[in-house]
């Protein structure tokens, strides 16, 4: 079992700013990992996070592909709550949201193979 491994980069480094342009903090969490557990996807005491799945093309392009229906899901429907997804190499996953009602931190889930891309 891989241990997770992270960095703080800053805002600027990261490579899908643009995609992400209400983003006011400073830094960006990147993590190294291969699971990404799906968690807080419905409002709970000021507290949400939503999920954005990330492409890297060659090239070192990358490309944020919408799970709005996750993010979207009625509490009593919501199927991806507590699920986990596989991260593969040249994929990603994005999460942001609010914790305690402020904005929180931007954290990049990437497949360990795709790590060398931020120098860990």
């Amino acid at each position: 079992m891989m241990m997770n491994t992270s960095i703080e980069i800053a805002t600027r480094e990261f490579p899908l700013a643009s995609s992400f342009p209400g983003y006011r903090k400073r830094k960006v969490r990147v993590v190294k990992t291969c699971h990404v557990s799906i968690q807080d996807l419905n409002w709970s005491g000021g507290t949400r996070s939503e999920y954005h799945a990330v492409t890297i093309i060659a090239g070192g392009n990358w490309r944020v592909v919408s799970l709005q229906s996750w993010n979207t899901s009625a509490p009593w429907n919501n199927l991806n709550e507590g699920s986990t997804v596989d991260l593969i190499p040249g994929c990603a996953m994005v999460r942001t949201g609010h914790f305690c009602g402020k904005e929180s931190m931007l954290t990049l889930y990437i497949h360990p193979a795709d790590a060398s891309f931020f120098g860990f």
